[in-house]
């Protein structure tokens, strides 16, 4: 790998799955196994996945919209006017649904 990976909005491994696109900035080939992190746009009332688990764990930061997490039975919405990030420990059920629009 390259000292530093620089991608802008948009760009990275395209993916699409579930009626939106996915752009994966770091896979687990770029991050040693570490982690993988992605951009995605979910439209407002998406099938909501059902709970699932992963082997590592599992994070994510609304910068648009609003979203509710189920993670272990515990329900939580949050977005950028929540200042919230959402973490699910290994192997801990979890799920998600966009509530809000960006820009709402």
């Amino acid at each position: 790998m390259a000292r530093g990976i620089f991608l802008d909005p948009g760009q990275g491994t395209i993916y699409s799955a579930r009626g939106s696109k996915m752009a994966f900035k770091a896979l687990h080939v770029t991050t040693g196994g570490a982690f993988s992190f992605m951009e995605r746009d979910l439209p407002v009332g998406n099938r909501r996945p059902q709970p699932h688990t992963h082997k590592g764990p599992e994070g994510f930061y609304v910068l648009e919209g609003s979203i509710e997490f189920i993670v272990g039975g515990e329900s939580r919405k949050g977005g950028p006017d929540f200042g919230h990030w959402h973490q699910a420990a290994r192997r801990t059920h979890s799920t998600m649904l966009v509530t809000l629009p960006r820009d709402y």
